[in-house]
């Protein structure tokens, strides 16, 4: 199913998301800077110490907290909270590259980074290979959820960038058409 293209508004509250290794957050940290909106990276407040997920019953009410600013750019997927962030979103930014490329970016930053606290807090990069089948189907166990809450929001702008090429015109001109 091919997400719906509407027309833009001026982008105050954006949110990121599309597989791991896509290049969200580097995306999300270039478009904050070029918007002037805090960049909000969603791995940071998710894991705990040592790779320990939120409590559920909290994890809601900190995007909740996180959201209620003016402006700002959010990565991170979070499926079964995205109506949190959507809600106030005026824009959602979907990634939606090859499969193979986003593996190679996932295991591209794990070895850049790996050993380093790159995502959170007492969370040393690490190989994973959870994470890397999470990747490999993202669009047959993500992609529907992503979907729906879309179309829960019919006041979204919804952009789609096939690539970190498309992903830097985009920040660069303000037009993810060039």
């Amino acid at each position: 199913m091919a997400l719906p293209v509407r027309a833009r508004r001026m982008m105050q509250r954006v949110a990121v998301v599309g597989p791991g290794g896509a290049g969200k957050s580097t995306f999300a940290g270039a478009l904050g800077e070029r918007l002037g909106c805090q960049v909000i990276h969603l791995d940071r407040y998710f894991w705990r110490p040592g790779w320990n997920a939120a409590p559920s019953e909290e994890w809601a009410d900190t995007q909740r907290e996180l959201v209620a600013a003016e402006r700002w750019v959010v990565d991170g997927n979070y499926g079964g909270t995205f109506d949190v962030r959507f809600a106030g979103a005026d824009t959602v930014v979907v990634f939606t590259p090859p499969r193979a490329r986003c593996l190679v970016g996932a295991v591209s930053r794990t070895l850049r980074n790996y050993g380093r606290d790159a995502r959170a807090d007492g969370c040393p990069e690490r190989f994973s290979l959870e994470f890397y089948r999470w990747i490999y189907n993202y669009d047959r166990n993500s992609r529907p959820r992503l979907e729906a809450a879309i179309a829960r929001h019919p006041h979204l702008d919804v952009v789609e960038l096939g690539s970190r090429a498309a992903a830097q015109r985009f920040v660069d001109s303000g037009d993810e058409r060039s």
